[in-house]
């Protein structure tokens, strides 16, 4: 079976695949010790002396003593597990993220070896590699743009089964956007890491200078004020612009958003065609274009010789929660801030993407996937989860740690903690198609059809009512024949 799922996946590859509950302690199994309460009476001899009539009488005085067990309650200690190795597989870039994970497993479960395998070069390539032959690591990481192929050719394990034995639900606490990222058909292969949302950072200096008024916070510039705002800081020939910029309108947590907050769709509701060709998509789509024909946007390709944002040349950006820890480390001289991206008329969205280990179908064929269930899961625990925050690199995705000092507590900026808990409340999940045929929003020819029709519309400036037709029309082709 697998080696027929990864046959499909071989020309994915050759079309462009390379890529409110709390953790209660009421929840933990307590061992109860109980006895029975005695009374006994004990009789202690005491010599009292009495004076009667010149006669010295020794009486015996009894006491009652009433001796008492104490009811003992105290947590179970779940069994260690045996000595034993696993092996968990992540990029390069990943190893910051898995180094304090597997720390914080081990604190825990000494006996445990964890071996660590950086893959190097096209990790899903060597994903499917390593799944044909059966020696893909007990634990693997991944982003959410690989789930649902991963998942489908079986190469990683469904932990619904796993998570579902496991005492404590870590299922319930972690924000179900962040979850359902994870998920392909119900099936769950990816825990998230932390709640991943883009963030609008702004440059408040700059507005400032600019006479643009600032955004609210946890509302937000409306589309249009954006683009006002965005073309009343932008200098072309001092090089500064509105929004950091045409490189990043073509991913799918910014674009596919505006679709959805306009009224538009990117697929119909049973997922067989893409339908970015009605108005409403066009409309949201074409918002964003304007923005870049309106020379207001970080021009495609520029090179500054760093982040625009960072260097003050662009006032505007885009991005997750670790580039707090990016701009604060680069000390910038402007004043910074952050709030909800911007404000769509029909109904206000935001795009969501993360990343996080899974369990391979690999280590349930060895039997270790229980033990790799237990490391995997290390990543939604609190300790883990406070490591990160308190570097200004994640929001936890822990809605129990929603307000944890570990990162609210954090020295600003930014001062508007409060935009990244509002974050999950409006973020969705990319939109997935019927089958991983032809790939996502994020790979194949999905992604690769998506590309070429923003180039035409950010760098050839054509209007999305010319060119979203077209585009669609290929990607329903492309579905019909199942890119084959």
């Amino acid at each position: 079976m697998l080696e027929k799922q990864l046959s499909r996946r071989v020309f994915l590859r050759s079309a462009g695949i390379a890529s409110a509950a709390v953790l209660a302690a009421a929840c933990q199994p307590k061992i109860v010790e109980v006895t029975k309460i005695v009374e006994k009476e004990k009789v202690v001899e005491k010599p009292v002396e009495k004076v009667v009539k010149e006669t010295v009488v020794v009486e015996k005085q009894v006491e009652k003593v009433v001796e008492k067990t104490v009811v003992v309650e105290k947590e179970a200690q779940p069994a260690q597990l045996p000595k034993m190795k696993l092996r968990f597989g992540y990029g390069g870039w990943a190893k910051d993220y898995a180094d304090i994970m597997i720390a914080n497993f081990q604190a825990t479960e000494p006996n445990v070896e964890v071996e660590i395998e950086v893959i190097a070069g096209d990790l899903i390539q060597v994903l499917y590699t390593q799944a044909a032959a059966g020696t893909t690591g007990d634990v693997q990481w991944i982003a959410d743009a690989h789930v649902m192929n991963l998942g489908d050719a079986g190469v990683m394990l469904d932990m619904t089964p796993l998570a579902q034995a496991d005492p404590v639900d870590i299922t319930a606490d972690i924000y179900p956007v962040m979850l359902g990222l994870g998920k392909w058909q119900d099936k769950w292969y990816m825990i998230p890491w932390a709640a991943d949302a883009p963030v609008m950072y702004y440059n408040k200096t700059m507005l400032e200078k600019n006479g643009v008024p600032l955004p609210d916070p946890l509302k937000g510039y409306t589309v249009q004020e954006f683009q006002e705002a965005c073309k009343k800081v932008t200098n072309e020939k001092e090089q500064v612009y509105g929004w950091n910029g045409m490189d990043s309108m073509s991913w799918w947590a910014i674009y596919v958003p505006w679709v959805v907050g306009f009224g538009g769709q990117f697929y119909s509701a049973d997922k067989s065609k893409c339908v970015l060709d009605t108005p409403e998509a066009m409309e949201g789509i074409q918002a964003i274009a304007d923005i870049a024909c309106a020379k207001a946007a970080v021009p495609k390709g520029a090179n500054f010789g760093g982040d625009p944002f960072i260097l003050g040349k662009a006032c505007f950006y885009l991005m997750n929660r670790f580039h707090c820890k990016n701009i604060r480390a680069a000390q910038v001289e402007f004043e910074w801030d952050v709030a909800v991206p911007p404000r769509q008329p029909v109904k206000h969205t935001a795009g969501a993407g993360t990343m996080g280990p899974g369990v391979s179908a690999a280590a349930q064929k060895r039997g270790t996937h229980q033990a790799a269930w237990k490391l995997a899961s290390t990543i939604a625990k609190p300790a883990t989860q406070k490591h990160f925050a308190r570097q200004y690199l994640s929001i936890p995705v822990l809605m129990s740690m929603a307000k944890d000092p570990s990162w609210y507590d954090l020295p600003a900026p930014p001062a508007n903690r409060d935009v990244f808990l509002e974050i999950p409340k409006i973020a969705i999940t990319p939109p997935n198609p019927a089958g991983p045929e032809c790939g996502t929003v994020y790979v194949g020819e999905t992604n690769k059809i998506m590309n070429d029709a923003w180039d035409e519309m950010l760098v050839g400036c054509k209007p999305a009512k010319e060119v979203m037709p077209e585009a669609v029309k290929r990607l329903n082709e492309a579905f019909a024949r199942k890119c084959k």
